[in-house]
């Protein structure tokens, strides 16, 4: 085996071993619905983060990003009874707290709310939890400021009070972006957004990089093989 080829063997085994990992990310975004009447306990759902608004107080989770609910398209709205009681033992500015109560936007068709997610490669999974009044349609859109992934939307429909709950599951595609929910009335009645949580972030998986193909067709390239080589078999064929 000559020397030019000794070194070339040398480099390409050096190359493998100090590749490195390769990050597998996929941007996602989809979506589950429902109309559960259950108590939420945001403590324990919302493990990572959660986020909770009536007009009065907004709550978060002491130690999350800092979520906030906001009104789109008016400013009108009303306090009222909803029908699922919400309560949680790690949030600020109150630490505590227990209430049934939501917010409604009182100004019609095309207006609602909106709450923003952090969004990121990791892969995470949470809730945003609306209420419907008075018998009528509210739309949910799920949208990822890179525009990584297409929008998903649902139409709840609603009886006199009964929630409506999205459970999405998204990860964009580069670092420090957000995930945008609106809940928007579609037939002119009241809607809100009571709370949003955060329950999973798991990270991008790793794998090796497939380098056969490059140091294949290199090796071909330079030794003037006919076919592209794998690594491995250029160096069983030049061992002595």
């Amino acid at each position: 085996m000559s020397t030019i080829k000794r070194l070339t063997a040398a480099v390409l085994i050096a190359c493998l071993a100090l590749a490195p990992s390769m990050v597998v990310s996929a941007a996602t975004l989809s979506g589950t619905y429902d109309q559960s009447t259950s108590d939420v306990h945001l403590t324990t759902t919302g493990a990572l983060d959660w986020v909770h608004f009536i007009a009065s107080s907004t709550d978060t989770k002491s130690t999350g990003s800092g979520m906030t609910v906001t009104q789109v398209g008016g400013t009108d709205q009303t306090t009222a009874g909803g029908a699922v009681a919400f309560d949680w033992s790690d949030g600020t500015p109150n630490a505590t707290g227990s209430t049934a109560a939501v917010t409604v936007t009182l100004d019609g068709t095309g207006t609602g709310w909106q709450v923003v997610l952090p969004a990121d490669t990791h892969t995470k999974t949470g809730t945003v939890f609306g209420q419907g009044f008075f018998t009528g349609t509210a739309d949910f859109t799920a949208h990822l400021s890179d525009s990584s992934a297409s929008d998903v939307t649902h139409t709840c429909t609603y009886g006199t009070n009964d929630p409506c709950n999205a459970h999405y599951t998204w990860a964009a595609a580069s670092a420090s972006q957000t995930l945008t929910v609106t809940f928007l009335n579609t037939t002119g009645n009241l809607c809100a957004i009571v709370a949003a949580t955060i329950e999973t972030d798991t990270p991008p998986s790793s794998g090796t990089p497939d380098v056969s193909g490059f140091f294949g067709q290199g090796l071909a390239t330079i030794f003037h093989y006919p076919q592209p080589l794998s690594w491995s078999r250029w160096i069983w064929r030049n061992r002595s």
